[in-house]
């Protein structure tokens, strides 16, 4: 994920495509992490 934010937030400061791209793919990653460790460690032990 390191490589997606360094992209990010390097280059230039106008909105480009691939700005987008890395954001979803930053976001998909967080919502998919967070469903993981939901399945992984049961409400009850939180």
């Amino acid at each position: 994920m390191h490589w997606m934010i360094e992209n990010y937030f390097s280059g230039p400061d106008k909105d480009n495509v691939s700005d987008d791209i890395v954001e979803a793919l930053m976001k998909n990653v967080i919502r998919s992490l967070c469903a993981a460790i939901r399945k992984i460690i049961p409400q009850e032990a939180i």
